[in-house]
């Protein structure tokens, strides 16, 4: 499937790197541990990544955070729900009911400015930062497998306003330069359903178990349906799409049997992007030293 997204220079550059990268000898291995970690259960409790599995959701929430961020950090507007509808990508009503949505499973807080009480602000709490972080991190990761150094994740991993400033700048670089995603059509279009991207990495650990001998994944509707707590239809529309592309099939014991070479070469490039652009962004962030505004949080929250 190819895209007809023009791409900018940087994303370009990120592109031609990849397929440098792709020649590592650890990097299959480095992009199976990021499927592995990405296809982990839904974990229990509110229902976080019901809310957010589909890219248009994750995006707007993704871009609350940066708001947030470039005003506490560096002087940008306040963050307030207002600034959010016109970013967000999503119609005015469903951004607000997105904000309630994180309210409600106390990720965001509303809040007001000290120096002017009627302007209220959307501050993100440390667990909506790691969860939006999630994929970052895990690339981040499988990059410090290629590199023997990973370290960078976990110091990442463990401080929230770095994570933070990641997710800043990557907005950042957004802005300038496009999405690295849409050159990727095959991934834009299962990330833009309802967990499909989901559905896209426990293929893909599905593919990469199978050439290493390890214990399958059974990717029946109802099993993959309880694994990411999520609708049995929207996972039986995501598999039907593929099977009717001949991108993949399983066996009739609901395991692995078919996983096309241009849809894996897809996720491995598109990946590969990640690994490298997403490890620019931490070095950077590491560098400037980002300030200290969640510290206070995330104490509170291991404590609890």
């Amino acid at each position: 499937m190819k895209s007809e997204f023009a791409v900018s220079h940087e994303v370009a550059k990120l592109i031609a790197s990849a397929a440098k990268h792709k020649n590592h000898p650890r990097f299959r291995q480095a992009v199976a541990h990021y499927c592995d970690s990405m296809s982990q259960p839904a974990p229990e409790g509110w229902p976080i990544w019901k809310l957010l599995n589909q890219f248009s959701r994750y995006f707007a929430t993704y871009l609350l955070i940066h708001n947030y961020v470039a005003w506490e950090q560096y002087g940008e507007a306040h963050p307030t729900a207002a600034v959010l509808q016109k970013q967000s990508g999503l119609s005015p009503r469903q951004t607000v009911n997105l904000v309630n949505a994180l309210k409600a499973g106390r990720l965001v807080t509303v809040e007001s400015l000290g120096s002017d009480r009627r302007v209220k602000f959307l501050r993100p709490s440390p667990e909506i930062i790691r969860e939006i972080g999630r994929s970052m991190l895990a690339y981040i990761q499988a990059e410090g497998i290629l590199t023997g150094e990973p370290l960078r994740a976990g110091q990442v991993a463990r401080d929230p306003d770095l994570l933070a400033d990641v997710i800043c700048h990557c907005a950042r670089f957004v802005r300038v330069h496009g999405t690295v995603i849409h050159p990727f059509p095959t991934i834009l279009s299962l990330a833009s359903r309802d967990c499909g991207y989901l559905l896209l990495v426990t293929l893909m650990a599905a593919h990469y178990r199978r050439l290493e001998g390890r214990s399958p994944i059974t990717l029946s509707t109802n099993a993959l349906a309880k694994r990411y707590d999520t609708s049995s239809s929207h996972v039986a529309n995501v598999l039907r799409g593929l099977r009717d592309s001949g991108d993949f099939s399983t066996d009739r014991y609901g395991f692995l049997e078919h996983l096309s070479a241009d849809f894996v070469d897809e996720f491995e490039t598109w990946s590969a992007c990640e690994m490298l652009h997403y490890t620019a962004l931490a070095d950077a962030a590491v560098a400037r030293g980002a300030a200290r505004p969640y510290r206070h949080l995330l104490k509170e929250t291991m404590a609890g």
